[in-house]
């Protein structure tokens, strides 16, 4: 699978994503599994609680690796 700039992507890949139900700021999360369609990218959603680590699934050509 490839981000939106065609960079090949792999599981422990750090990535920047559009934070789910927000469409006006990154956040940074790291992907941990692909499925056939998407990535599972796991992020810390900075609340601070044991709970604030979080799952999200993104296609790939919604996300950024970091280089």
């Amino acid at each position: 699978m490839k981000d939106v700039f065609g960079n090949e992507l792999a599981v422990g890949d750090e990535v920047a994503f559009m934070e789910p139900g927000y469409t006006y700021a990154l956040k940074k999360g790291t992907i941990i599994k692909f499925t056939p369609k998407k990535l599972v990218i796991e992020w810390d959603d900075g609340r601070g609680y044991s709970t604030s680590i979080t799952q999200t699934y993104k296609f790939p050509e919604q996300v950024v690796k970091k280089i």
